[in-house]
């Protein structure tokens, strides 16, 4: 049964990079709701990029998914999303216990590690046989 299971691992590059992809998502997702709870700052422009960014990577990692689902199989996507999840939660996990609490830094550092990561992962998939 592992041999089965084992055939939808997908490669440790494209895991790492979506699982970064999934840690950074988390941490600008807990800046957002940080904003919607009342923390908004004193640049407007700064939380729209927050939100847009927010936004952004929704739209990008559900495409990436149902893209690599398209080239390479659902099963492989789902495999791929359920990894990415569960190091999402651990690593948040781990950053909340490490600087006791929130931080503004680490949410700075998803949000803006968001953008890179989207670059390295758009040549990993065909995008619906877009860029075969």
């Amino acid at each position: 049964m592992f041999e089965t299971f084992a055939l939808y691992i997908p490669s440790y590059k494209l895991a790492l990079l979506y699982s970064l992809l999934s840690v950074a998502r988390f941490e600008n997702q807990r800046w957002i709701r940080q904003r919607m709870a009342g923390i908004q700052g004193s640049s407007v422009a700064g939380g729209l990029l927050i939100d847009a960014t927010g936004f952004f990577s929704m739209i990008f990692s559900f495409g990436f998914l149902i893209s690599y689902g398209y080239d390479i199989g659902i099963w492989h996507a789902l495999i791929l999303y359920f990894i990415g999840f569960v190091i999402s939660f651990a690593v948040s996990a781990l950053i909340t216990v490490i600087v006791k609490g929130d931080s503004l830094i680490m949410w700075i550092i998803g949000t803006l590690a968001i953008y890179p990561l989207a670059i390295l992962l758009i040549p990993k998939v065909s995008w619906f046989g877009l860029l075969s």
